[in-house]
């Protein structure tokens, strides 16, 4: 019997918002947000991988999934998230778990940090990335 309840229920099942696709990005197009729309970076690798090299400004999430406390208040945000290589999938695990938090601007970099290196861009070791935090301070 369809009652109102179930009609409602059908009804907000039908235009409930999808889960946006995560956006994939070459590391140029990575590079640009970063530089052009001021995106925020998370790196998906081990602890010491993050150490020896990550990308400039990269917040270090790991390879579980972030959770809320890791990620901006702005769900807005431009969010780039990126691991080792292709074969990875640490990086894309995160981006679908920032969806599901809310984040509508996710993309994954799905070359990773040693595509990103071989292009010959910045990368940094933790300690420099403590020294530009403190020049921000």
């Amino acid at each position: 019997m369809l009652t109102l309840h179930n009609v409602l229920r059908l009804a907000s099942e039908y235009f409930r918002p999808r889960a946006r696709p995560v956006e994939e990005l070459s590391i140029e197009e990575a590079r640009l947000r970063l530089e052009q729309q001021g995106a925020l970076v998370f790196d998906c690798n081990l602890a010491e991988d993050y150490a020896r090299r990550h990308l400039p400004g990269a917040r270090h999430v790991g390879i579980d999934p972030p959770s809320r406390a890791q990620l901006p208040a702005d769900r807005g945000a431009v969010l780039i998230f990126y691991c080792s290589a292709r074969f990875c999938l640490s990086s894309h695990m995160a981006a679908r778990e920032a969806v599901r938090l809310g984040y509508h601007r996710v993309c994954v970099m799905p070359d990773g940090i040693r595509s990103w290196a071989a292009a010959g861009f910045p990368l940094w070791r933790v300690e420099e990335a403590e020294t530009a935090d403190m020049a921000v301070s």
